[in-house]
């Protein structure tokens, strides 16, 4: 036996729209989370780029330095025997390989 309320029964139009309600609310719940992900995917995504275009700035740095340097050594070492030793020696005193 059901307890007596003074709240009003629903009725099934009631009912169903409060569904449609609920439906709703879930949707948007799921949109907003969707919205997240896509929104941290996107920032990490930047980070990521934004850490790419650092690293090629340090190497772009780097590899000027070093054909600065070679270019000064092939204007001031001209007691080296050879072009190709000149730019080894440049190479390596800037870490780089010459392999």
């Amino acid at each position: 036996m059901t307890q007596p309320t003074d709240r009003p029964g629903i009725d099934h139009i009631t009912s169903d729209g409060l569904d449609q309600l609920y439906a709703r609310l879930d949707q948007a719940e799921l949109d907003a989370e969707q919205q997240e992900r896509n929104y941290r995917a996107l920032m990490n995504e930047r980070t990521s780029y934004r850490e790419g275009w650092k690293y090629e700035q340090q190497r772009r740095a780097k590899a000027e330095a070093t054909l600065t340097a070679i270019r000064d050594a092939l204007m001031n070492q001209s007691y080296l025997t050879s072009l190709d030793e000149t730019i080894r020696a440049v190479l390596d005193q800037h870490g780089q390989t010459t392999a």
